[in-house]
């Protein structure tokens, strides 16, 4: 089972045993927090996720999502332990709840700052919902290109088959965007870009000239 493959490859990591807000296990917090991940309605699982991206994001960053509690106003320099990467890692994976899936991705993304959790943005590069395999590939073509990296393999025949007329045009433009950013690997699919300058959708349309225009530039 994918998920499966992943969560043993990010326990493999090494991450400080600390969690969310007390700086230790032995009170049990983790246990707590963990449970809520786990059986909590979608509302719950959202706060407590938000809550774990205020509570590791960079010292410095903006909280978009209104005033964090006193007790978390800071962030902690530590790293989050590594079950608890694993149980978001999995709502992000095989929660029902959108709303759910993207704080879960949120609070990886967060985490990615931190320390390399890469494999849990491959593993949902193949995510059942198209908004989060497209969110994991904006965020692996952010690494890539920030850190001069190789992007995973898996990511451009992904966008290639998020070209499909069948997505709405949020996601056909999301996915634009994407390949706009890696015009040489992006050649292959010039074709079903082209398609798209015929989409009924203007936002579409506008994106898939500009992307077209972008590879063939770079295919020179």
């Amino acid at each position: 089972m994918v998920v499966s493959k992943y969560l043993l490859g990010i326990a493999a990591l090494t991450f400080a045993t600390d969690c969310l807000a007390c700086e230790s296990t032995q009170d049990g917090r983790l246990d707590e927090t963990i449970r809520v991940l786990n059986g909590g309605s979608a509302s719950d699982r959202i706060e407590v996720i938000h809550k774990l991206t205020e509570r590791y994001r960079l010292p410095g960053e903006l909280v978009i999502r209104g005033v964090p509690p006193i007790g978390q106003a800071y962030p902690t320099p530590k790293i989050p332990d590594s079950t608890l990467v694993s149980n978001v890692l999995k709502l992000a994976i095989c929660d029902e709840s959108l709303p759910v899936k993207n704080a879960a991705v949120s609070f990886l993304e967060t985490v990615l700052k931190r320390t390399n959790v890469l494999s849990c943005f491959e593993a949902l590069v193949t995510n059942s919902q198209v908004e989060i395999r497209l969110r994991a590939a904006e965020t692996l073509i952010d690494f890539s290109q920030a850190n001069k990296t190789p992007l995973p393999p898996s990511v451009v025949p992904m966008l290639a088959g998020a070209l499909a007329d069948t997505n709405t045009p949020g996601e056909l433009c999301m996915t634009l965007d994407c390949l706009v950013r890696i015009p040489k690997q992006a050649e292959f699919c010039k074709d079903r870009v082209f398609r798209l300058t015929r989409h009924k959708s203007a936002e579409v349309k506008r994106a898939a000239r500009h992307t077209l225009k972008v590879i063939e530039l770079h295919s020179k």
